[in-house]
């Protein structure tokens, strides 16, 4: 099973833990990827998430480029979270490729 997390408000980043959390005890072999977009990002920069982030990486963390420079985010700071080039893009690419979207 694979599924994505479009997560688009940072106050919902405790929730997208629980998720995340869920799959994994449920089903372990999950393939789970997270794309943020607009504020969303902001998450990444947040020490307590990266920490969450370098404990389950199993997980893709994503990031979309075009909403970390409106946002005036560094790339650098947000690891170990990826940029894609486009986050809505990203998201359509996944769900072609047999992943189910869950908007959080």
């Amino acid at each position: 099973m694979k599924i994505v997390f479009h997560i688009d408000d940072p106050i919902k980043a405790p929730q997208l833990k629980a998720n995340i959390e869920n799959a994994l005890n449920i089903l372990p072999e999950v393939q789970l990827t997270v794309v943020a977009i607009g504020d969303g990002t902001e998450i990444y920069s947040q020490e307590r998430f990266q920490q969450f982030m370098q404990t389950h990486a199993m997980v893709e963390f994503e990031a979309c480029r075009n909403s970390l420079r409106t946002r005036q985010i560094k790339e650098q700071s947000i690891k170990p979270a990826t940029v894609v080039p486009a986050g809505s893009l990203r998201l359509a690419e996944l769900q072609q490729n047999g992943y189910s979207y869950i908007k959080l």
